[in-house]
């Protein structure tokens, strides 16, 4: 089955903006298009601010935000040192940046930038539950476990860092206690469809799959085309013995996501269940890297 427990954090913060009123201006402009997630036009006007006041810390920042949201995780890292530079004391700014050297898998430079972040504002949730994920990434669970901890002091209503510890529970096999921070997690963030989607997870590893069905059902009505998610609830109808729906939810995650191959295996086992010939579905499962599938090709497929 695939499992899928999202570590997610909130990427970016902003630093206190500058007071030249034109620059500022462009600033605003550049802010109203980055919640319209229109980042072409949030980069034009923000560069603009920049060129009228290029000694403004939070000018620069708010060009490594943009940056970053398009990926472009070094040239963010170049404009958020440069924010650092003209403010070394702001503890967001350390923040973000060591959230893009996390992006670019540089865990060493992330984990320094999360620990000077802190050493600057001890109260800061997410860079306790953005470290976190550095030891994770290390495989460091305890001390993983340690950060979101703390992460949930500073901040007891931290949505992430419910969902990242319920993660370490879910692969430490701590069901019960995972579904606890999930459940903390959906009543903070009610209309994140990842969050049932992980309960789903948990759930369904718990044999709990009639459970997890109407978790899945939640996180595609709130969110119609993830793969993801039709594939996982394809797979515990497939269980529950719902096997015609679950050939659907295949099918489905399917249209989604045409090189899933161990949907193409799963969805072929179905066929077979309902009396179809999964043949071609074997054979494609088996040209998208799924060993598996060869057995029940040589089965059902003379």
């Amino acid at each position: 089955m695939k499992l899928f427990i999202p570590f997610v954090f909130l990427l970016f913060y902003f630093c206190v903006a500058g007071q030249d009123n034109k620059a500022h201006n462009f600033y605003l402009k550049s802010e109203k298009y980055l919640e319209k997630q229109n980042y072409k036009k949030a980069i034009t006007f923000i560069e603009k601010a920049v060129l009228l006041e290029n000694d403004s810390s939070s000018y620069h920042q708010m060009k490594a935000t943009v940056l970053g949201l398009t990926g472009s995780y070094y040239d963010a890292v170049e404009c958020v040192s440069r924010a650092i530079e003209l403010n070394p004391k702001n503890a967001v700014c350390y923040l973000n940046r060591g959230v893009y050297y996390y992006q670019l898998q540089n865990l060493t430079k992330a984990k320094e930038d999360f620990d000077k972040a802190i050493s600057l504002n001890e109260k800061l949730a997410n860079a306790y539950s953005s470290r976190a994920l550095v030891h994770l990434a290390n495989n460091n669970a305890s001390l993983g476990l340690q950060d979101l901890n703390e992460a949930l002091k500073v901040d007891s209503t931290h949505a992430e860092a419910y969902l990242n510890r319920a993660g370490i529970y879910f692969y430490a096999e701590e069901f019960d206690r995972a579904i606890k921070d999930i459940n903390n997690a959906v009543r903070l963030k009610p209309k994140r469809s990842d969050l049932y989607y992980s309960r789903g997870s948990i759930k369904g590893n718990m044999g709990k799959f009639q459970d997890a069905i109407l978790d899945y059902n939640k996180a595609i009505k709130i969110d119609k085309k993830i793969s993801d998610y039709y594939y996982s609830r394809g797979f515990a109808k497939e269980k529950a013995e719902l096997y015609k729906e679950a050939l659907k939810d295949y099918s489905k995650a399917l249209k989604l996501n045409p090189k899933d191959g161990q949907a193409f295996y799963r969805r072929g086992l179905m066929k077979v269940k309902n009396g179809k010939t999964g043949c071609a579905d074997f054979l494609k499962a088996i040209e998208l890297g799924v060993p598996e599938a060869a057995e029940d090709m040589r089965k059902h497929c003379p």
